[in-house]
């Protein structure tokens, strides 16, 4: 990384010759590009270029961006488009990288190519949330839920690098760093361990556990998705109930 900024080290063994001075090579979908037809979304893509040619020791930078095809093919010279393919063509669609090279020398005088890009997403983090199993878990599969939250934790960091997060842990709700989105999940309802009052429902006590221990790690200026707040109303028909009511629902 460089800063916020994402920096991709292109394969150039990708990269195909196209017409012209153009080449082309497949890029990750989920980095915002161009897309065709008119309007704003013509020139949607920050992706900056560089490339280290032979011969050189500093990286040089390419452009102008969201060039047309034609341009890049006919004219080159560093002119490059990060676009994707419409949308309209389903789940087929893809991002690709046409460009040119400088002087419109060929691929084989590039030693290194630089993608600069900003992915869609805000930084992100993960609350890992260490389950203890409360006795009733031990009374029949004390490791049940634990596995549960493992497999889980798995997809996620599957899941970071696909969408180009480089994730932020945290345990405790210290630990948290203001303004980034943390994502985290509780395995079961009997995540905790309640005391209750005499006459107290667990029902309508246990949301409330959650709300307010996972609600702790807001409390430095981090963002949990989904809200802690919103699990006042886990399992709580009556509360829901009110609420639809209140909203027109």
């Amino acid at each position: 990384r460089w800063g916020e900024a994402l920096v991709l080290n292109l394969r150039l063994s990708e990269a195909k010759s196209i017409s012209g001075h153009a080449y082309e090579m497949p890029f990750p979908d989920y980095i915002v590009a161009d897309e065709p037809g008119i309007g704003w979304r013509q020139r949607r893509s920050t992706l900056q270029l560089l490339a280290l040619m032979d011969g050189s020791s500093a990286l040089q930078p390419l452009g102008p961006a969201h060039c047309g095809h034609d341009v890049i093919a006919s004219e080159g010279d560093g002119a490059f488009s990060h676009w994707r393919e419409p949308l309209t063509w389903g789940p087929s669609a893809r991002s690709k990288l046409r460009f040119s090279l400088p002087g419109n020398l060929g691929l084989n005088k590039v030693l290194k190519l630089l993608a600069v890009v900003f992915p869609m997403v805000p930084r992100m983090g993960l609350v890992e949330y260490v389950h203890k199993p409360n006795k009733k878990a031990e009374d029949y599969d004390p490791d049940k839920r634990r596995r549960r939250k493992e497999l889980y934790r798995e997809m996620f960091f599957q899941t970071f690098p696909t969408v180009g997060v480089e994730p932020l842990l945290a345990q405790k709700p210290d630990e948290t760093v203001e303004g980034v989105w943390y994502l985290w999940r509780a395995s079961h309802h009997d995540e905790f361990n309640i005391e209750l009052k005499p006459g107290e429902l667990y029902e309508k006590r246990m949301p409330l556990a959650f709300r307010d221990f996972f609600g702790s790690f807001e409390q430095k200026g981090a963002i949990l998705f989904p809200p802690p707040q919103s699990y006042a109303y886990y399992e709580n028909k009556v509360a829901l109930t009110r609420l639809f009511q209140k909203a027109g629902v």
